[in-house]
């Protein structure tokens, strides 16, 4: 899809969609940390453009008070990093 919500969808099926496509993207970021052992996802890296894209909203919208407690205790549960200086230092310790 183009990524915008469809405009004939109801509030209900909105909402639906939102949870899946943000499900599918922490799915998406499990995988990256069982392969890579961190959650620093450069941008110009075109297979995880997306992926780098939306760890940098949860990032902000954790740090703007906008993330619901349930999404901060999944993201939680995988050991994401709210601040690049924790990512990167986690980075540093896997590469070893």
């Amino acid at each position: 899809g183009d990524g915008r919500l469809k405009s004939w969808a109801s509030p209900k099926e909105r909402l639906q969609l939102i949870a899946i496509r943000w499900n599918a993207q922490f799915e998406s970021l499990k995988e990256y940390l069982v392969t890579f052992g961190h959650d620093v996802i450069n941008v110009e890296e075109l297979q995880y453009q997306k992926l780098a894209e939306w760890v940098q909203k949860q990032r902000l919208e954790y740090k703007i008070g906008k993330m619901t407690l349930a999404r901060q205790r999944q993201l939680r549960s995988i050991g994401f990093h709210w601040t690049l200086k924790n990512a990167w230092a986690q980075q540093r310790l896997s590469n070893g």
